[in-house]
């Protein structure tokens, strides 16, 4: 009987045992299965995040070779210094860029020029030279070549490195044909990775620095592409950058010592010496391990044309995967639950464990609650039923100015005093309508708290009231946010917004001068023909009468000064034209209405002689005076003169008339242009000052509108009238300067 029993007992242990194995091997398996993909997870946000930082950095170089290039090409013979301080604050800026180096385009021919040039004004001991040929670690003379690159410049110019300078990087092939792409391309091109000597990978990028040129080079290689014929494009030097790959990733970007990391060339293998950037290692995995768990792969081709480069992340899974206390202790439970699962006392447990569970659970919440509330950004205030402070978060204690602890106990309305701009009557305190209402109170928009320095905050928010599981209230909570900061940015927002669409007014105006002097043209032309005409006639005078034997010098005198004032009166015309179409800023000062009449009709006298035009100035005795810059006006009345002029240009010259009005009219100085012309349809006159409108074959369409809106800018408008006599009239209005400099608003 006793070898029964145990028997049962043994069979029954060994039937516990395989169900809590299998058991077990499944909650093992779920719980890997769970942590493996919680760390692909994990590994694909790491590896997104670093090839998000790596793909910056690349970008970043590009930015600062864009902005080296641009300066370069922007002044060609820019001082060094310059370079050199916007190099050093990129180097600053930027760790990973390890140098910023200069190398001009020397050919055999001009090499002892050259140094002669660099031992003048870089470097005493400057020589164009070579380093290591036969595997030596030195340095040699430059060998005979076609074409010489050397460093003349770098930065940071550490005493250390300055044997560098005059290195010729054309003698390594793998700078040159780094250097013969970029040449060929005109975009920027890398080299090969290669060991700095202080240790790390690096690698550099070129940017070749163009520049017209008459004659070919000797080489074909540093030829670009030229546009003009028998004009060439030549490399006249390269600019590039060190880059060093180990410092791509700070001491926070690194990847987790359990990955490894591989940045490489395109068209290379991953472990390929050659072309690999930058490496680094994960600790080795047991044989078993990789046989058992699988590899997270993330590999992704960098998107920057430049450095061609592949990013690639690797983690070899073990049997870290199974993390020791979560599985050890389900095991356990798992077992226990087994051997005492029809015990009462099992019960026990498991309500025990529920309890506890339940407490955590709630403390949890709790806890991550308090957190919450402490780490947002918005002011939160809790009251209970009676109106008393609970809870006041740090950024409420900010905006009331008081401490938790002082504040709790007390009735709302001695710490938070919430008014409303505009009210004509004292509102009801909205914690005390949440209470008494039991529902939610939204802050309008014209809420502010006070307060006590007298301090008002603009706020928005709400007071929502808080109930039990019966239904009973217990208190309200108040959120309510800072608008000040939101309103502030809001506004720098519109300002520049307005920089932005004056800026893009001042220069469309700019063009349309430019568009006007374009179409006078002829008349300019014509105008100064006639001093030139007189110049030349005059120096004619003056041969002969010189060439005399009796010298007669009155005459020759006479000559001279009629020939100095037909210079001025040319120089004059052409004053008047630059002054006219230069881009400057708008200058507002007090001005004469009068006075900008008569510079646009001086401006366009070559112009109205041409066409033969009737002009009658019937003005006013007394000053116009307005505000506004004196171009922008006259580009307004030279406008309307013009369109005037073109109205009447198919009649007979006997009825080409144009009438320019000058009156003072309720606060405004009024300029009223009328010609004869055939009018304007009631068409046209719909779409009058629309932008890119015109009745013209060979009109922009921007006149009228970009007219319209300068004299909007001084507070006048430009209005066109309709009437029985024939013609157009078009009036321009602008607010007259009181006495004390201000204008009057019209």
């Amino acid at each position: 009987m006793r070898r029964r029993y145990l028997s049962g007992q043994a069979k029954t242990i060994c039937y516990v045992a395989g169900i809590w194995l299998c058991v077990s091997v499944g909650i093992c398996g779920v719980f890997a299965n769970s942590e493996i993909n919680r760390i692909k997870e994990e590994f694909s946000l790491q590896s997104e995040a670093t090839y998000e930082i790596v793909r910056q950095r690349l970008d970043e170089n590009d930015a600062v070779l864009a902005g080296i290039d641009s300066l370069l090409q922007t002044f060609p013979e820019a001082d060094p210094k310059g370079l050199r301080e916007y190099s050093h604050e990129m180097l600053v800026r930027y760790p990973h860029i390890y140098m910023v180096e200069l190398q001009p385009r020397v050919e055999a021919a001009q090499l002892d020029r050259f140094e002669s040039w660099a031992k003048a004004t870089i470097d005493p001991h400057f020589v164009v030279k070579d380093f290591g040929y036969g595997g030596q670690r030195a340095w040699h003379a430059a060998r005979g070549r076609a074409v010489y690159y050397p460093i003349t410049f770098m930065e940071p110019s550490a005493e250390a490195a300055h044997p560098v300078l005059g290195l010729d990087v054309y003698a390594d092939n793998k700078f040159k044909s780094a250097i013969d792409q970029t040449i060929a391309s005109g975009r920027p091109s890398v080299s090969a990775p290669f060991d700095l000597f202080e240790g790390g990978r690096a690698y550099l990028i070129f940017k070749a620095i163009y520049a017209r040129a008459i004659e070919p080079p000797s080489d074909l290689a540093s030829a670009g592409r030229g546009k003009t014929p028998g004009v060439t494009d030549v490399a006249t030097r390269v600019v590039s950058l060190l880059i060093y790959a180990g410092k791509f990733l700070g001491p926070g970007e690194l990847s987790p010592p359990t990955a490894s990391l591989r940045i490489y060339l395109q068209g290379y293998q991953r472990d390929d010496p050659l072309g690999l950037v930058q490496k680094t290692s994960a600790r080795p995995k047991s044989k078993w391990e990789r046989a058992v768990f699988p590899e997270l792969i993330f590999s992704r081709t960098l998107s920057n044309a430049s450095q061609p480069f592949v990013f690639e992340t690797r983690r070899q899974l073990g049997i870290d995967v199974l993390r020791p206390l979560p599985t050890g202790l389900t095991l356990v439970g798992t077992l226990l639950i087994l051997l005492l699962a029809s015990t009462a006392y099992g019960d026990k447990i498991a309500a025990r464990a529920a309890v506890r569970d339940a407490r955590r659970r709630l403390f949890g919440e709790k806890e991550q609650a308090l957190v919450t509330l402490q780490a947002i950004a918005d002011a939160v205030i809790t009251l209970d039923s009676k109106g008393r402070v609970q809870f006041i978060n740090p950024v409420g204690e900010r905006m009331f100015g008081i401490e938790h602890y002082q504040a709790f106990g007390k009735f709302v309305e001695e710490i938070v005093d919430i008014e409303f701009d505009l009210a004509h009557a004292a509102s009801q305190s909205p914690f005390e309508r949440a209470l008494a209402t039991r529902a939610m109170v939204t802050l309008s928009d014209n809420s502010f708290v006070l307060r006590r320095d007298g301090q008002k905050i603009l706020i928005e928010g709400t007071i929502s009231p808080v109930f039990d599981q019966e239904g009973a209230l217990t208190g309200v909570v108040g959120a309510m946010r800072d608008m000040g900061p939101v309103r502030k940015k809001a506004i720098e927002a519109l300002r520049a917004s307005e920089q932005r669409l004056q800026e893009r007014q001042d220069e469309l105006t700019h063009v349309a001068r430019f568009h006007s002097m374009g179409e006078m043209a002829s008349g300019i032309a014509h105008e100064l023909n006639q001093p030139l005409s007189a110049i030349l006639s005059y120096n004619q005078a003056c041969v002969r009468l010189l060439q005399e034997e009796q010298l007669d010098l009155p005459a020759i005198a006479d000559a001279m000064r009629a020939t100095t004032e037909q210079a001025k009166r040319a120089g004059d015309i052409i004053g008047r034209l630059r002054a006219f179409i230069a881009k400057r800023p708008a200058n507002i000062v007090s001005l004469d209405l009068r006075q900008s009449v008569a510079n646009a009709l001086e401006l366009s006298e070559p112009w109205l002689g041409q066409s033969q035009a009737d002009v009658v100035i019937d003005s006013t005795s007394d000053e116009l005076i307005v505000r506004a810059d004196a171009v922008q006006i006259e580009q307004i009345v030279l406008n309307l003169i013009r369109n005037a002029v073109e109205a009447t240009e198919h009649l007979p010259v006997s009825q080409r008339k144009i009438l320019l009005r000058l009156r003072a009219v309720d606060g405004s100085g009024v300029l009223s242009v009328c010609d004869t012309g055939p009018g304007i349809s009631p068409q046209a006159r719909l779409k009058l000052f629309l932008p890119f409108h015109t009745t013209k074959e060979s009109g922009m369409g921007l006149g009228l509108s970009i007219c319209q809106s300068i004299a909007e800018s001084y507070g006048g408008k430009i209005i066109e009238l309709s009437g029985d006599s024939p013609g157009a009239e078009f009036r321009l209005m602008l607010p007259l300067q009181e006495e004390s400099g201000t204008a009057y608003a019209n």
